[in-house]
């Protein structure tokens, strides 16, 4: 996510990663905010580079796999602070599940706005 800042390659490999329920919700976000903006905007650019830093620098990880769902322990250097990833693998690929909030329903208005 670091890398994601104005760079489109990078922000496309980062939305790769991500398990297709995310997407999915990126997608309509993306679809949404092209209604709004009046161009088209890429589901990977909904992807808010400043709502991610870091608490710690990654050290080690440690994966435990259950079927096609992975819980990965990520550690920093000494510090004692763990923090849990789930990732899930869809279509040979393991994926990030990154849980966004869900969209609500589109409303429609009957006088149509006026």
């Amino acid at each position: 996510m670091q890398r994601v800042h104005g760079d489109p390659k990078a922000a496309r490999a980062a939305y790769e990663l991500l398990w297709v329920e995310a997407r999915r919700n990126l997608a309509e976000r993306a679809k949404r905010a092209s209604a709004v903006a009046g161009r088209k905007i890429a589901p990977e650019e909904m992807l808010a580079p400043s709502r991610f830093s870091l608490k710690f620098v990654p050290k080690r990880f440690v994966a435990s796999t259950e079927g096609d769902w992975a819980l990965v322990a990520v550690s920093g250097e000494g510090d004692g602070v763990t923090h849990n990833v789930r990732c899930v693998r869809e279509d040979g690929h393991w994926r990030v599940v990154l849980e966004l909030p869900p969209l609500s329903p589109i409303q429609h208005r009957v006088d149509g706005g006026v």
